[in-house]
């Protein structure tokens, strides 16, 4: 099963954020980092269809995970998200699709600033974990407007300046939003109540 990238272009994994051994930003000693750091502050997407397993709180700023989501996408194929900036909204139970807005990214726990850490586990339990790479498709982010039954492949539609104030046009917009922590909503380019409400909202900020 293939991935999408849980983060919006054009973040980047971190250069000392991969996966696999590296010096802990706080204590020093060389360790093993068993996901992906993004210096990204905004929504997380779920990069596939999948079901809310667990939520966990680990606060302590030297060990702790901070406010933590996992949700399973296959029998083998677990994501983990680390550092939230407040619980997930969403029930252990819940669905979600591909593209549904997760959580919040935070710096909750040992943590030295927002960002989102994310991993793949083949199953819940801590220590399944494997190079998060090998199953997400670095080319495709599921903020980009992707809907359930679309192939992480298919390419996003180019948005082009014909002056017209289409679906791409308001897709481009809603990402943007959500970036700036004001859209909840799914991103499908149809302008409803929740995308003008988070335009109203970002309007204020920068007018």
């Amino acid at each position: 099963m293939k991935l999408v990238k849980p983060w919006p272009d054009p973040y980047k994994v971190n250069p000392n954020g991969g996966y696999g051994n590296r010096r802990h930003p706080i204590t020093g000693r060389t360790k093993k980092h068993r996901g992906l750091d993004v210096a990204y502050k905004g929504f997380i997407y779920s990069p596939a269809d999948g079901e809310v397993v667990h939520k966990g709180a680990a606060l302590n700023k030297s060990t702790g995970g901070g406010y933590t989501l996992i949700v399973k996408h296959a029998s083998d194929l677990y994501t983990v998200y680390y550092h939230l900036r407040e619980p997930s909204e969403l029930a252990v139970g819940a669905k979600v699709r591909l593209g549904d807005v997760l959580a919040h990214t935070g710096t909750t726990g040992a943590s030295t600033g927002v960002h989102l850490h994310v991993e793949t586990r083949k199953s819940r339990r801590w220590g399944s974990d494997f190079d998060p790479e090998t199953v997400i498709d670095m080319s495709r982010s599921a903020a980009n407007g992707a809907t359930p039954g679309q192939s992480a492949t298919q390419s996003t539609p180019k948005l082009v300046e014909d002056g017209i104030l289409g679906r791409n046009t308001w897709g481009a917009v809603q990402t943007m939003l959500a970036t700036e922590g004001h859209y909840k909503g799914r991103v499908n380019g149809i302008p409803g109540k929740t995308t003008i409400r988070a335009l109203q909202a970002w309007l204020n900020e920068v007018v």
